[in-house]
Order: structure tokens, then C-alpha cells, then sequence
């Protein structure tokens, strides 16, 4: 059941699928205000010779072959029915098949549009969804059109990082999602601790459908600015342009129709397409830092200035707590808006205030700019932002994915193998992804390490069942006598190791020009005792990849 636009609820299949393509047709359709192509003074690096005629070049059948077998074999198909297993596993039949057409695509592009159709499948984006606008579409495109999109995508996978700016981190090879994450927790820390007559604001951006409302002049002009050869554009906006889309309600088609704008999530090329659009508002930004305009936060006492954060759609924005400067965010955003066919969601869009911002000041800023104002950053990019040391509370929420992973396993019918199995494939796995830029509380990860022990043991309501061997052996590698499971604390420790060696080392990135202002990271990193380097590094050799 959903409910249409009106609020009354729908419950009929035919009704629900129509009312699903409907509101896509609706989204995809290009019906408001066109957008404006405004060339910016900030643009981007050119490429080198070499570098374009290797994009240029004639596609090669081992290029092909490389792309086939790149992709996972057994994702959900497209309308054909094809996974691309089919194709690996019948290479010696296809094969020649395959390469012929993917190179006839690179001289005509228009040969693209027989096979370029696409089914949406949504993916509930809260627990109980009651709008269509809840759900995530999914594009499941065929698998002969993946192939070629594939191979458009890896010619400039090498030439990426160059393009797109350092503040861009989403999906560009070798920059990760813990330098924005590193970043922001040290502003949000100078904006706790900031004294003094200027003080700053951060935006956090939140923008509608970002994928879906992408205008596809606005890809054209940015892909032709970047200086790509015209070929490689011409097969890339044949690939965006002649899709045919409908969208899948319990299994059932509904009637294929051709969107107007927008780019589609399960394309291979479509993240490299929207980090490239999305530059565009950094060129903006940076226009105005450099003309004075906009005038960015400091990180730390002798940081660089930080005007602006982005992980593909994700977007923080820093400036001077001032009427003024806030016209000048709102103007940009505006600008790239008009340009890209974006749309800012004010409810969703938050701001935060230095410590040293009046009342009156951010009552007033609260108030022309129309977004939310928050006393922090909260979760950003799956990891809180609190500006202090982190307490248990803050990650109180790792307990709970725990406990509610453990609620759906009945331990009784588990083997002790089986157990300890998936104890080490599951809940050592759910506490990771914050290791890796933060020192967690002992006191949260103790508390999942006995949770992870009474799981093991089989301890149940019923009591606590007999222990049979000593924690301290159990932690152990395997090649010691132990069953290989990661004591968290000396694991979290290790993963901000990651963090120390890569200022040690000189890494060329955004977060570590921070130098003074990453002083608390590296002395959680002189903090790491040898035993925890020693037991992960033995567990490294043992499962190779730890």
C-alpha cells in the first residue's frame, strides 16, 4: 500500500505500478525552466596529447574482454534476461559476437538505442515507506549495453583524478570517503572551540534527486569543456539519450517510456558523469574564493581555507557567519542550480554556527537562507560529527545494529562453528567503517565484544552458558592456537594506523595538508601499542586483506 499524491491509500497492483511509472515519467520529463550553460572562469585541467589519444584510440578486443570480466557475474539482469555470468561463461561462443558490436557502437553510436532499455526497480529508502518518493530506483540495464558503457567508463578512469578537484572524493580511484569524513570532524572541532569577533557556518546540502535531475545539456557542455574527444562525447550522450525506462512494480512492467534528463543509478558510467557535473559548483566556489568574494573557514590555526567538502551529492559548505556571505552561498548554489537542473531540498538542508556566532545573527541567517538550523553536523557520511571527544552515547548506535542482526539469528539451531563464523563475518564487520577515521569508546566496543562472546558461548535469557575457553585465547590468531577473532580496541587502533601512515608517508590528498590541525589524529596513532600492529599484521598474512 502507498499513498498517491493526494494522501489516500492505494492498494490495487495495477493501480501502484501505474502510479510508480507516473511519477518517474513526471520526474524524468523535462518541464520546468531551462537551465542556462554559464562558462566559468575556474575550469578545468587540460589533458594531455597522449591522454586524449588514449581515449580516442580504436576500441581493442582485449579491452572488451577486460570489461566483460570486470563485471560481477550474477546482479539482477536487465529486460533481456542476461546476466553477465552468460556472457563470461559462453566468452568462447559470444565472444567475437560481443567485440564486433561494441567497436561498430564506437564508429555508430545510434546502434546503442536497440539495446538500450532499462527496468527500475525500487528500493525502500526508510523502513515503512508510504510515498513513491520514498524509494530509490535502481536502473537494471542490459548487460550488452553495460559492456559498452563499461569500456567508455575505464578510458578515463586513469585520467579521473586529474579532472575532478581534490574536494571531490565519491568514486574517483584512490581517494577515499575518510578524507571528507577526517576533514569535517576537524572543522566541526574548530567551529566547537571558535572564539573571537569572526565566527562561521556550515551548510550541509542536501539536493533533490540529484541523478535524476541532471540535464543532459548540462552534461554535454561540461564533457565538452573538460575537452574529451568528440567521438568518446558523441557515444556517451547517445548512451544517456536513447534509453527507454519503465519501472518494475512487484515483478510486472509497467509501459516503457524515454526520459527527458537525468542520468541512471546501475549505469557504469553514470557515477564518473556526476562527479564531473558536480565539479562544475566547485569551479563556483573557488572563483569566488579567488575573486575574495567568498570567504572560507580556516582548519585549524594553520590550515589551509576549506570553502567546500564533496563525496558525489554529499555537500558541506564553509563561510563567514555574515549576511552577506550568505547571499553569496545562496547566489552560487543558485547558479550551478540554473545551470545543472539541480534543486537544493531546504527541509532537508541543515546549517550549523560557530561557537562565537550571536543569537541575532543566526536567527537572522536561519531566516533568509529558509534551511534548518542544527546545533551540529549529526551523521555525515555514516559517521557522527560531534566536534569533541566521542562518548558511548555517540556510537551507541553500533550496539544496536548488533543486537538487531543477533534478534534474526537463532543461535540455537548454529553449531559452534557456525556461530563463530558468523560472528567474525558480521558483527566484527559492522563497527569498521567508523574505525577507520575515529577512536571509538572501549566502553562501546567492550560492550559489542561480550555481546559477540555471549553469542558465541550461546548464552540465551535463559542464562549464561559455560565458557570453555579463556577470551584471551579465543582472540588469538589461528596459527597460535586461538580461532582468529579481532579484539575491536586493538583493531580500531590498527585502522587509524592507516590514518598516521599516510601523513608519515606524504600522501598527496586534501585532508592531510592540514598539518597542526591533524595533531590529535597523529597522537592517537603514537598511542597504538606494538601488540595491536603485531596481531594485525599476522592476521593480514592469514586472510590477506584484513
Amino acid at each position: 500500500m502507498l499513498r498517491d499524491r493526494h494522501g489516500n491509500w492505494e492498494e490495487d497492483d495495477d493501480v501502484l505500478k501505474q502510479l510508480a511509472n507516473d511519477f518517474y515519467i513526471d520526474l524524468f520529463s523535462n518541464n520546468e525552466q531551462e537551465v542556462q550553460w554559464q562558462q566559468t572562469a575556474v575550469s578545468y585541467p587540460q589533458l594531455t596529447g597522449q591522454e586524449l589519444q588514449q581515449i580516442h584510440c580504436d576500441i581493442e578486443d582485449d579491452e572488451i574482454k577486460r570489461a566483460v570480466f570486470s563485471m560481477s557475474p550474477w546482479k539482477a539482469p536487465g529486460p533481456d534476461g542476461f546476466p553477465a555470468g552468460f556472457y563470461q561463461k559462453s566468452w568462447n561462443t559470444v565472444g567475437r559476437s560481443v567485440c564486433d558490436y561494441v567497436k561498430q557502437v564506437w564508429t555508430n553510436p545510434l546502434l546503442l538505442r536497440d539495446v538500450n532499455c532499462t527496468d527500475i526497480c525500487l528500493i525502500p529508502k526508510v523502513e515503512h515507506p508510504e510515498y513513491i518518493h520514498q524509494f530509490r530506483p535502481i536502473s537494471l540495464c542490459n548487460t550488452i549495453y553495460k559492456i559498452v558503457s563499461k569500456v567508455l567508463t575505464n578510458r578515463i578512469k586513469n585520467t579521473i583524478t586529474k579532472v575532478v578537484s581534490p574536494h571531490q572524493t565519491g568514486f574517483i580511484p584512490g581517494r577515499s570517503i575518510h578524507e571528507n569524513i577526517v576533514v569535517v570532524q576537524e572543522m566541526a572541532h574548530s567551529m566547537r572551540r571558535m572564539n573571537g569577533k569572526v565566527g562561521y557556518f556550515a551548510v550541509k546540502v542536501d539536493l533533490s534527486k540529484a541523478y535524476d535531475r541532471l540535464n543532459w545539456n548540462f552534461i554535454y557542455h561540461t564533457l565538452t569543456e573538460v575537452g574529451y574527444p568528440k567521438q568518446w562525447i558523441d557515444a556517451v550522450m547517445t548512451a544517456v539519450t536513447s534509453v527507454r525506462t519503465n519501472v518494475k512494480w512487484n515483478g510486472v512492467r509497467a509501459e516503457f517510456f524515454h526520459p527527458q534528463r537525468g542520468i541512471r543509478q546501475g549505469d557504469p558510467i553514470s557515477p564518473y558523469l556526476f562527479v564531473i557535473c558536480m565539479d562544475k559548483l566547485s569551479h563556483l566556489i573557488t572563483n569566488g574564493v579567488q575573486e575574495g568574494v567568498w570567504k572560507p573557514m580556516r582548519a585549524g590555526r594553520n590550515g589551509p581555507l576549506i570553502s567546500h567538502l564533496m563525496f558525489a551529492d554529499d555537500l558541506i559548505l564553509f563561510a563567514e557567519a555574515s549576511v552577506e556571505q550568505l547571499n553569496v552561498v545562496l547566489n552560487t548554489l543558485g547558479q550551478f542550480c540554473q545551470m545543472s537542473g539541480q534543486q537544493v531540498s531546504h527541509e532537508k538542508t541543515s546549517i550549523m554556527f560557530s561557537k562565537n556566532v550571536s543569537a541575532q545573527m543566526r536567527a537572522e541567517l536561519v531566516r533568509l537562507s529558509g534551511f534548518n538550523e542544527a546545533t551540529s553536523l549529526g551523521k555525515y557520511l555514516g559517521v557522527p560529527l560531534v566536534g569533541r571527544a566521542p562518548k558511548r552515547s555517540d556510537y551507541s548506535y553500533l550496539i544496536n545494529q548488533v543486537k538487531t542482526k543477533l534478534s534474526n539469528w537463532k543461535a540455537k539451531q548454529l553449531s559452534f562453528a557456525g556461530r563463530v563464523t558468523l560472528s567474525k563475518a558480521v558483527i566484527e564487520a559492522i563497527p569498521i567503517y567508523p574505525m577507520m577515521t575515529t577512536a571509538i569508546p572501549k566502553a562501546c566496543l567492550n560492550e559489542i565484544q561480550k555481546i559477540q562472546r555471549a553469542f558465541i558461548w550461546g548464552d540465551d535469557d535463559d542464562g549464561r552458558k559455560y565458557h570453555a575457553v579463556n577470551w584471551e585465547i579465543v582472540t588469538k590468531p589461528k596459527a597460535y592456537g586461538g580461532l582468529g577473532i579481532r579484539r575491536l580496541v586493538h583493531m580500531n587502533q590498527a585502522c587509524l594506523m592507516k590514518l598516521a601512515w599516510a601523513i608519515r608517508t606524504g600522501e598527496d590528498a586534501l585532508w592531510i595538508e592540514h598539518g597542526e590541525s591533524l595533531g590529535r589524529q597523529m597522537a592517537i596513532s603514537r598511542q597504538i601499542h606494538p601488540r595491536a600492529w603485531h596481531f594485525n599484521s599476522r592476521r593480514h598474512e592469514e586472510h590477506a586483506g584484513c
